[in-house]
């Protein structure tokens, strides 16, 4: 007779020996131990930092691949008590059996005296309460059901997780029982009375067999281990070890917190529906392209350091190297209301995980290598002020290294002022293994990306299609969103930086050098702009400090001193002409309000001024608020 011992999680070790069906469930084992790191570390699913009573379940249905998702949804226990078929009274007791320590020289004799056929040793100490709850099979049916040959997955909150067949999901005998999710428990003297997962169940939801009385001597609802010996094909059998020793029980298959329950499926995998959506940058997280050459607005943790290599996007980036034992870190507290996703530049190796937190709750690890290429993490489900960190963790005895830069936080929109960086984010149906992605960013018959989330920057003013065509194995599709992105032209106007220069030595002379500060008042909340001074070609007073009449116009004629003037934004900058169109301040420095610093060379020949009021014009370029 074969035996399958399970240890840890049912899908990520398992010994099987013998017995029918193994190679079916050998080869499911490596579908979902696959599907569930991707899950877990790929697509994001939020992890609780404690474990305690569930109050809804995530039911999936999974494509033949054990990735690609068919249908999915997610019911509330009150909601399974009001539409579905409720099994249990909430006063009969329904027990499992629990490993029986039974043992004899001959090997036949003790396998036989541990599986206990007569069921009378250790059924009574596990008793599960007066239950109420909900058929798995009606739970799957929400999804489409299973199929003969196909498995479900109960998972726990924990991380526990257990594989059954579809004979057990819906063709069990009355000694085996139905599998049901119980959410209501009376009695035990373990709970209060009329208890349900979040007044008192702190087991549940949980799964139980509800079977009959046939079997055991106490005339007692009991799922023995015969019971399940009978039922169930070896793989699915469960053991207790103790030292070297495997005792049998079905105590092991009720699984507490219950949260999804997976069907994994031979359909085929579905042709994508393409879909996608963009979001415009914010300005919440400080310094996060590092482009400063340091931390500023972050807190490290171990080995986290600004590096300037091949890996990079920027001129730096963020390395985090973890020794075993040791995460590194970054971290920043963002307010997330209105974000839609955090976009970030990523370079990782297959050494061990990024992990990401907000607050204190992981919600995405990934474990697989990556080329350089952007990232996405979903936070539209979050609001106010949040820690959010990312972390390089090494899962084994070699150091896990991976690099970060321009992490971004994303608002969800299509129009902004030129130049507009948008975050295309893929939202295409069945694409969990999708084998490409086409973007063409301006739908003139060009593919411009290939990569799942692209990150693009417009620079020309416009209106702009998009098109993406997605393929998976079952075949491709192709969106087009008309006039979906627009770009605005940058709003230029001038700024009048006026100011008293009664003060200057005005004497025309080769070496009189002088400057003073004149406020420039600027208040913007723009995510892109910045303030240079205009070529003089534009208007012949522009680029030097010329005499104005308040309110009035310039001085006729022109008079203005023949060098160009100097600006800078503060004082320990250096000083740029004014004609050249450079870049005084932008973004970067962020908004407020300055004082411009003037610095103007008097040379023989120059106009004799007057003392009064002078002004010189700059630009400002962006959006105005």
């Amino acid at each position: 007779m074969g035996y399958c011992r399970i240890s840890g999680l049912v899908n990520k070790s398992t010994e099987c020996h013998g017995g029918p069906g193994i190679q079916r469930m050998t080869q499911w084992n490596k579908i979902v131990s696959k599907r569930y790191f991707l899950l877990l570390f790929c697509l994001c699913i939020l992890i609780s930092p404690s474990f305690a009573a569930t109050t809804s379940v995530h039911l999936v249905r999974y494509a033949i691949d054990g990735e690609t998702v068919i249908d999915e949804t997610t019911v509330t226990y009150q909601w399974m008590a009001a539409n579905l078929p409720v099994l249990g009274d909430g006063s009969t007791h329904y027990y499992h059996q629990g490993p029986v320590f039974l043992d004899d020289p001959d090997p036949e004799i003790e396998e036989m005296l541990r599986w206990n056929p007569e069921e009378d040793v250790n059924v009574l100490e596990k008793d599960m309460g007066a239950i109420k709850g909900t058929n798995i099979k009606d739970l799957c049916d929400l999804v489409g059901g299973l199929n003969a040959g196909e498995v479900i997955l109960v998972k726990a909150e924990d991380g526990l997780s257990r594989s059954f067949a579809y004979e057990n999901v819906y063709g069990y005998s009355a000694t085996e029982g139905p599998m049901v999710l119980t959410w209501y428990v009376d009695g035990l003297g373990l709970y209060p009375p009329e208890s349900y997962p979040d007044t008192g169940y702190s087991d549940g939801m949980r799964l139980v067999w509800l079977a009959d009385d046939s079997t055991n001597p106490f005339g007692v609802n009991a799922f023995g281990n015969w019971d399940w010996h009978e039922a169930a094909d070896p793989v699915y059998y469960y053991y207790y070890q103790s030292g070297d020793e495997l005792y049998p029980t079905t105590t092991g298959l009720s699984v507490k917190y219950v949260s999804d329950i997976h069907l994994l499926t031979d359909d085929p995998i579905p042709p994508p529906e393409a879909d996608f959506s963009s979001s415009i940058p914010g300005d919440l997280i400080t310094n996060g392209d590092f482009e400063t050459g340091d931390f500023s607005g972050w807190t490290t943790e171990n080995g986290t350091t600004i590096y300037t290599s091949t890996y990079k996007v920027g001129s730096y980036s963020a390395r985090l190297m973890a020794p075993p034992g040791s995460p590194a870190s970054i971290e920043q507290s963002v307010d997330l209301t209105d974000v839609d996703v955090i976009s970030y530049w990523c370079k990782r190796y297959a050494y061990g995980e990024l992990r990401i937190y907000i607050d204190d709750t992981q919600v995405a690890a990934y474990s697989d290598a990556l080329d350089r290429q952007y990232e996405t993490l979903e936070v539209s489900g979050y609001s106010g002020i949040k820690t959010v960190k990312f972390q390089s963790y090494a899962t084994g005895t070699i150091t896990n290294t991976l690099y970060l830069d321009e992490i971004t936080d994303f608002g969800l929109g299509t129009t902004g002022y030129a130049p507009l960086t948008i975050q295309f984010v893929d939202e295409s149906q069945y694409m969990e293994k999708g084998t490409g992605w086409e973007w063409d960013i301006d739908n003139d018959g060009t593919t411009d990306y290939t990569t799942k989330n692209p990150q693009h920057t417009y620079t020309s003013p416009g209106t702009y299609s998009v098109k993406l065509t997605v393929t998976n194995a079952g075949g491709s599709d192709t969106v087009v969103k008309t006039d979906y992105i627009t770009v605005l032209a940058p709003e230029t106007i001038d700024v009048d930086a006026t100011g008293e220069i009664a003060g200057w030595d005005l004497t025309p002379n080769s070496d009189n050098v002088n400057n003073t500060a004149v406020d420039l008042s600027i208040t913007t909340t723009a995510s892109s702009w910045d303030v240079k001074v205009s070529d003089t070609s534009e208007n012949p007073h522009k680029g030097h400090m010329s005499q104005w009449v308040e309110g009035t116009s310039w001085v006729t004629g022109g008079e203005y001193l023949a060098t160009e003037m100097q600006v800078k934004a503060q004082s320990g900058d250096s000083y740029v002409g004014a004609n050249s169109s450079a870049v005084i301040l932008d973004e970067s420095d962020g908004a407020g309000t300055y004082d411009l610093w003037f610095n103007q060379t008097t040379v023989p020949g120059d106009v004799s001024l007057t003392s009064g009021v002078y002004r010189v014009e700059i630009t400002f370029t962006g959006s105005v608020n």
